[in-house]
């Protein structure tokens, strides 16, 4: 006999909730902690729980080491745009001195192209619904 599927909703009564959360968060801290002895993973996991309390867990290096190595490698992508953003400044300035009519047919496909590999950065980095609002605000 197999377990029946759950319905993926709130848990209404708040004592099931917390009980299902303590095993939920136990199993999940077993799984980071295979992945990590299994294959040499790397493995950082937060948790906070509703009532704001921090759970972490970190196997194979420290977490700040763990969250360092994170943060240069999606950091790292926001830095190889900058020749494309440059580049695009660069000859808007040069086209601007020349002609501004010229400015605004020349350099929006240019504009579009850097603006689109942005947001797959973004996207990569974890970050889409900051840059999809940075640019709805311009």
């Amino acid at each position: 006999m197999g377990r029946c599927k759950i319905e993926m909703k709130r848990i209404e009564n708040s004592s099931s909730r917390q009980v299902t959360f303590c095993k939920r968060r136990v199993g999940l801290v077993k799984k980071a902690r295979e992945l990590s002895v299994l294959c040499d993973a790397h493995v950082a996991l937060i948790v906070f729980s509703s009532s704001g309390r921090l759970f972490q867990y970190s196997g194979g290096r420290s977490m700040p080491e763990i969250l360092e190595a994170y943060w240069d490698a999606t950091h790292n992508d926001f830095q190889s745009l900058l020749p494309t953003i440059n580049e695009v400044k660069d000859t808007t300035d040069i086209q601007a001195s020349k002609c501004p009519k010229m400015l605004a047919v020349g350099l929006k496909g240019k504009a579009n192209e850097a603006l689109r590999n942005s947001r797959q950065v973004a996207k990569r980095a974890g970050v889409a619904g900051q840059a999809g609002a940075a640019s709805q605000g311009n």
